[in-house]
Protein backbone atom coordinates (compact mmCIF):
# COMPACT_ATOMS: atom_id res chain seq x y z
CA UNK A 1 0.00 0.00 0.00
CA UNK A 2 1.50 3.54 -0.33
CA UNK A 3 1.97 5.48 1.79
CA UNK A 4 4.71 2.89 3.17
CA UNK A 5 6.34 2.85 6.62
CA UNK A 6 8.65 0.11 6.41
CA UNK A 7 8.64 -2.17 3.56
CA UNK A 8 7.88 -1.54 0.21
CA UNK A 9 6.28 -4.16 -1.60
CA UNK A 10 6.44 -4.69 -6.01
CA UNK A 11 4.28 -6.79 -7.60
CA UNK A 12 7.01 -8.55 -10.70
CA UNK A 13 9.06 -11.16 -11.47
CA UNK A 14 12.32 -8.87 -12.06
CA UNK A 15 15.65 -8.99 -11.07
CA UNK A 16 16.59 -5.35 -12.35
CA UNK A 17 17.94 -2.74 -9.89
CA UNK A 18 15.26 -0.74 -8.36
CA UNK A 19 16.80 3.14 -7.61
CA UNK A 20 14.70 5.66 -5.37
CA UNK A 21 15.19 9.27 -5.45
CA UNK A 22 14.31 12.30 -4.11
CA UNK A 23 12.08 14.64 -5.80
CA UNK A 24 15.17 16.89 -6.60
CA UNK A 25 16.08 13.71 -8.64
CA UNK A 26 19.00 12.61 -5.88
CA UNK A 27 19.27 9.26 -5.75
CA UNK A 28 19.04 8.25 -2.24
CA UNK A 29 18.84 4.46 -2.20
CA UNK A 30 19.66 1.92 -5.09
CA UNK A 31 19.35 -1.91 -3.89
CA UNK A 32 19.21 -5.35 -6.37
CA UNK A 33 16.14 -7.31 -4.63
CA UNK A 34 16.12 -10.65 -4.39
CA UNK A 35 13.00 -12.55 -6.29
CA UNK A 36 13.82 -16.19 -6.56
CA UNK A 37 10.83 -16.93 -8.69
CA UNK A 38 8.54 -14.16 -6.38
CA UNK A 39 6.51 -12.28 -7.49
CA UNK A 40 6.34 -10.03 -4.53
CA UNK A 41 9.74 -7.97 -4.05
CA UNK A 42 10.02 -6.86 -0.33
CA UNK A 43 12.16 -3.78 -0.63
CA UNK A 44 13.17 -2.27 2.87
CA UNK A 45 12.45 1.48 3.45
CA UNK A 46 12.48 2.22 7.09
CA UNK A 47 15.77 4.26 7.10
CA UNK A 48 14.43 6.71 4.24
CA UNK A 49 13.11 10.10 6.05
CA UNK A 50 9.18 10.99 5.35
CA UNK A 51 8.30 12.55 2.44
CA UNK A 52 7.39 11.90 -1.31
CA UNK A 53 10.08 9.45 -3.58
CA UNK A 54 10.43 8.43 -7.08
CA UNK A 55 11.00 4.29 -7.34
CA UNK A 56 12.64 3.20 -11.07
CA UNK A 57 12.75 -0.39 -11.87
CA UNK A 58 12.73 -2.48 -14.86
CA UNK A 59 10.68 -5.22 -16.34
CA UNK A 60 12.06 -6.52 -19.76
CA UNK A 61 12.61 -3.82 -21.87
CA UNK A 62 9.84 -1.58 -19.92
CA UNK A 63 11.38 1.22 -17.46
CA UNK A 64 8.48 1.70 -14.30
CA UNK A 65 8.92 4.86 -12.34
CA UNK A 66 6.10 5.56 -9.92
CA UNK A 67 5.41 8.12 -6.80
CA UNK A 68 5.56 6.61 -2.93
CA UNK A 69 4.94 8.60 0.11
CA UNK A 70 7.11 7.19 2.93
CA UNK A 71 5.19 7.76 6.58
CA UNK A 72 6.83 7.91 9.69
CA UNK A 73 7.58 4.93 11.61
CA UNK A 74 5.65 4.01 14.88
Amino acid sequence: PNPVTDELFIATEMTSTVKIYSMLGELVMSCQPETAGNSLVAIEVSKLSSGIFWIEYSVGNSKIRTKIIKSPGN
